[in-house]
């Protein structure tokens, strides 16, 4: 199993916090190197006290918040993305249900994690991770389609 993570620990502010628009460039920037074995069930969790871009509308910012939801990939603009012969792909959102974070104006990550078949989890209620990182753990084995690798089919 291959762990990776980004996270903005420095606690400074950020002019935004656009984790689907994140995951699209690197998808984009990397495409035709080696990012996933063949075969593997990929999962990418988005943890976050917002949604994305983490700018609400109606703050004087409504034009970055337009340019930023403009590069927002979907689902299948993300699956798309990703040319190695995986055998899932699965967002799963740890993110806020009701306005208990930074404001946020549409449940992006949720969005995102019900399109694919993954997991969600309210950030704002949830105090025990241990069985929602159960559910992302098994939701996240399941293949979603046969892979060709070499002469076997997985």
């Amino acid at each position: 199993m291959l762990f990776r993570s980004h996270t903005q620990v420095p606690l400074l502010p950020g002019r935004a916090e656009a984790g689907i628009v994140a995951l699209r460039q690197w998808l984009e920037s990397t495409a035709g190197e080696d990012r996933f074995r063949a075969g593997a069930a990929v999962n990418v969790v988005f943890l976050s006290d917002t949604h994305d871009p983490g700018l609400a509308l109606g703050r004087g910012r409504d034009a970055e918040v337009a340019a930023l939801a403009a590069e927002r990939a979907d689902y299948d603009e993300l699956r798309a993305l990703i040319d190695e012969p995986v055998a899932a792909f699965r967002l799963h959102a740890i993110a806020p249900a009701s306005k208990c974070g930074e404001a946020w104006d549409t449940p992006t990550y949720y969005d995102l994690a019900e399109a694919s078949g993954g997991v969600e989890a309210d950030i704002c209620t949830t105090d025990d991770y241990a069985p929602i990182f159960d559910e992302i753990a098994k939701a996240g084995s399941r293949r979603e389609e046969g892979v060709q690798i070499g002469r076997a089919h997985v």
